[in-house]
């Protein structure tokens, strides 16, 4: 009796868990028209200090990738490195 109890749980549960895949994974249209929408919206031109950050984020990895190939990093790590970098590199 115990056996058909717990073969009567697992079956539910297998049956529940399938019947929740399936609400979650049905698309709703207002979500379907609202991606569609998203999708074919222009992106906005970075400001310049957004294309500043960019240069000093390439300008610190190539220095850091050049002192990881000589093996002087030392015991920093790239976060405190880029960290000390992006600093000096804004002044």
């Amino acid at each position: 009796m115990a056996t058909f109890a717990r073969l009567a749980r697992a079956c539910l549960a297998a049956a529940c868990l399938a019947l929740s895949i399936v609400i979650v994974a049905t698309p709703s249209p207002a979500g379907a028209v609202e991606a569609k929408e998203t999708a074919t919206k222009e992106k906005r031109a970075p400001t310049p200090g957004q294309l500043a950050a960019r240069e000093r984020m390439k300008t610190c990895g190539a220095e850091w990738r050049a002192l990881k190939a000589a093996g002087n990093t030392g015991s920093r790590t790239w976060r405190e490195f880029s960290s000390a970098c992006m600093k000096q590199a804004k002044r």
